[in-house]
């Protein structure tokens, strides 16, 4: 029984050796965001398209966890500050002025490129998105604030520069085809005429410091 836990110890120590080893790094990023989502309503044969779009304005923290290839993680808070809507032929176009907040997540793997004599690398990745957007209803009007939350898939790409062993400074453009709705409140009404998510983008675009740990 000993003798077959041998090769388990073995596995485990490598794994841990490679994490001693690795060039994990945390990159610390204020972030511009954009939410997409996209809808269709049908009625009466007749079925209309409609998006909004929702600038955000928050914080970004990443993890790359690994040496070559690695672990990719991602977390982030952020606020509305512009909202473009479009329905039935019309744009409508404004601040939001009621306040509201967004949360991002991303989950997946990363590949590192870099050279050990130039202090420019390379972290690209992708993985599983999520992000969850919150608009709260204006103050005396009896409506529910408005809660949607996406799940999808991303991609990111951070370049980034050292300039000392521990600090490099970095960007980072992550795009996400948000695929599915699993949060809606209020819920839609029922009926023929109930609006059904169709996807939709979101995208990035972050610059910041990183820290090797």
């Amino acid at each position: 029984m000993k003798m077959r836990l041998v090769p388990w110890i073995v596995a485990f120590l490598a794994v841990c050796s490679q994490m001693v080893d690795a060039d994990d790094i945390v990159l610390i990023q204020p972030t511009y965001m954009n939410i997409g989502r996209s809808y269709e309503v049908e009625s009466a044969g007749v079925t209309e398209k409609g998006s909004t779009a929702v600038s955000n304005w928050g914080a970004t923290i990443t993890g790359y966890f690994g040496d070559e290839f690695g672990f990719l993680i991602s977390g982030g808070v952020y606020f509305p500050t512009y909202a473009v809507l479009k329905t039935g032929g019309v744009t409508i176009k404004g601040d939001v002025d009621d306040g509201g907040f967004a949360l991002a997540s991303d989950l997946g793997a990363g590949w590192y490129i870099g050279d050990a004599e130039s202090p420019l690398s390379f972290i690209l990745g992708g993985g599983l998105h999520t992000n969850i957007l919150s608009l709260f209803a204006p103050e005396g009007v009896e409506l529910d604030d408005l809660v949607t939350g996406v799940l999808g898939l991303s991609v990111q790409a951070s370049p980034k520069y050292a300039v000392s062993e521990k600090i490099t400074i970095n960007a980072t453009l992550r795009v996400s085809y948000d695929i599915f709705e699993f949060l809606s409140e209020p819920e839609p009404p029922a009926g023929p005429a109930k609006p059904e998510y169709t996807g939709a983008l979101s995208w990035s675009v972050s610059a910041g410091i990183g820290v090797r740990i």
